[in-house]
C-alpha cells in the first residue's frame, strides 16, 4: 500500500528488464567468458543478486557461484577456493547504493578473505550522496534524490518486487 509520500520508480516488470540489461552489460564486459561469482550484499543484495544471476543463467546456460555477504558477520553460502576464486568474474552486487558506505565496508572484507585479479559492482539503484570514493561499474538506475528521502528496494519471499522512494 503506498500513500502520497511514496512513489514507485520501477515495477517488478521494470526491475525485470532492467536487471536483463545489466546481464548483458556484465556478459559482455566478462571478454574472457570467465565463471562468474556473484556476492549479493545483506538481503535485498542477495535478491538483485540472484535474479541478475537467473538471466546471466539464460545467456551463458549455466548458473553461477552466489553468495549473501554480510559486511558486519561472516560469509555464508556456497563456498569456493582462493584459487578458482582468482580465476572467476567477481561480481559484488548491491540493492541501492547512497554513501558508498556498505559496498566499501564489503569490499573491504572480501579483500581481507580472498585473492582475487579484478573486482566488478553493481547496484539496482544509484542514488548519489557519495562519502566513500566508491563508484558501482554497472548500475540500473541513476535517481538524484534529497538527503532526506530514501530509495527503498521492496523484497517479498526474496523476490525484488519494486523499488520506491519515500520522501521525508
Amino acid at each position: 500500500m503506498s500513500d502520497s509520500s511514496e512513489l514507485i520508480y520501477m515495477d517488478s516488470d521494470r526491475v525485470g528488464r532492467t536487471l536483463k540489461r545489466m546481464a548483458y552489460q556484465v556478459s559482455e564486459d566478462n571478454r574472457q567468458d570467465r565463471d562468474i561469482f556473484l556476492f549479493g550484499i545483506g538481503s535485498r543484495g542477495f535478491a538483485v543478486a540472484s535474479r541478475l544471476n537467473a538471466y546471466l543463467a539464460d545467456i551463458y546456460g549455466t548458473e553461477f557461484v552466489l553468495t549473501r555477504l554480510d559486511p558486519q558477520k561472516t560469509l555464508s553460502g556456497k563456498k569456493i577456493s582462493p584459487r578458482r576464486l582468482r580465476e572467476c568474474y567477481l561480481l559484488v552486487v548491491d540493492d541501492v547504493i547512497f554513501s558508498g558506505h556498505t559496498m566499501f565496508t564489503t569490499l573491504n572484507h572480501i579483500y581481507d578473505f580472498f585473492s582475487f585479479d579484478e573486482i566488478h559492482t553493481a547496484v539496482l539503484v544509484d542514488r548519489g550522496h557519495r562519502r566513500f570514493p566508491i563508484q558501482a561499474q554497472f548500475v540500473g538506475l541513476e535517481l538524484s534524490t534529497k538527503l532526506k528521502e530514501h530509495v527503498s528496494v521492496v523484497v517479498q519471499q526474496e523476490k525484488v518486487e519494486k523499488v520506491v522512494l519515500q520522501m521525508g
